[in-house]
């Protein structure tokens, strides 16, 4: 860190990693909210039980609760996607749910402008390369 220029770039990233990070939630939901899961997750049962297992004992996922430490919560629904080729399996923890609902979901709660994912193209590499 002592040598990186931008030290308080570093900072936010090793904080953020330590406590999390600001995801840009405009408001949290008073109300309480269960989806049930995809029809993936229920025909791949074992496979979401493994998968779930993995992401608590790395710290990923917290759970099962015996009592809730919230108030308010959400339950977004598990899915399962198979990778085209590969037929390797995946969980997807869908928060775009509840999906044609006057319920919000957890993604339409955060600010697009501020907190948008956009993909690097080869392109844009490229001319960062030669530049």
């Amino acid at each position: 860190m002592q040598l990186y220029p931008d030290k308080l770039f570093v900072k936010h990233l090793l904080e953020g990693f330590k406590r999390g990070f600001d995801i840009g939630m405009e408001s949290i939901p008073k109300d309480n909210y269960m989806c049930d899961n995809n029809l993936s997750a229920k025909k791949n049962s074992n496979f979401v039980a493994a998968a779930l297992k993995e992401e608590v004992d790395n710290d990923f996922m917290v759970g099962p609760l015996k009592k809730l430490p919230w108030a308010s919560y959400r339950v977004s629904p598990l899915g399962v996607a198979e990778h085209k080729y590969s037929g390797k399996l995946r969980l997807i923890c869908d928060l775009s749910a509840p999906h044609s609902s006057d319920i919000p979901s957890i993604n339409s709660l955060i600010d697009k402008d501020k907190f948008s994912l956009t993909y690097v193209k080869v392109d844009d590499a490229v001319r960062l390369i030669t530049k």
